[in-house]
């Protein structure tokens, strides 16, 4: 067996943290930046076809199935007492908490979320819907 010269383990000390960096960034980057099994294909109605377009990251995706019915649960609680003050504190901390994790799988994927694209809309702003790297390539005519 050789003993390693200084030069072998000074390498391998700047290999290691290259190879964690470039797993890293090509690993968690390219999940993000594909549809994975955790993401169905667009599939039924047309509201639910745009928003699975619009939801194809699958850490967003992830993060929206939990957010959801976070917001939803909230306002069922409070619908169930409206004169709690326990209640409504519940409610507030699921609506928001459920929001924040939806705004932040938004920004996540790259795109508005809905509601601030409604009000982008409103004022003449632009927007973006579907993330650049879930578009699909428009096809050019081709030249004859």
């Amino acid at each position: 067996m050789r003993a390693l010269k200084p030069r072998h383990l000074a390498n391998s000390i700047y290999i290691v943290p290259n190879a964690l960096g470039r797993c890293f960034r090509f690993g968690v980057v390219e999940m993000m930046q594909q549809r994975s099994r955790w993401v169905p294909q667009p599939f039924g109605p047309g509201w639910l076809k745009e928003w699975l377009k619009r939801h194809q990251n699958p850490i967003s995706f992830v993060l929206h199935m939990i957010g959801i019915p976070m917001t939803i649960v909230a306002i069922v609680l409070l619908a169930m007492d409206v004169s709690s003050m326990s209640m409504w504190v519940w409610a507030t901390l699921l609506f928001v908490g459920g929001y924040g994790l939806q705004f932040v799988g938004h920004a996540i994927e790259g795109n508005d979320a809905g509601e601030l694209i409604l009000v982008k809309k409103w004022l003449g702003k632009p927007y973006i819907a579907v993330a650049p790297q879930f578009n699909e390539p428009v096809a050019s005519p081709s030249q004859s």
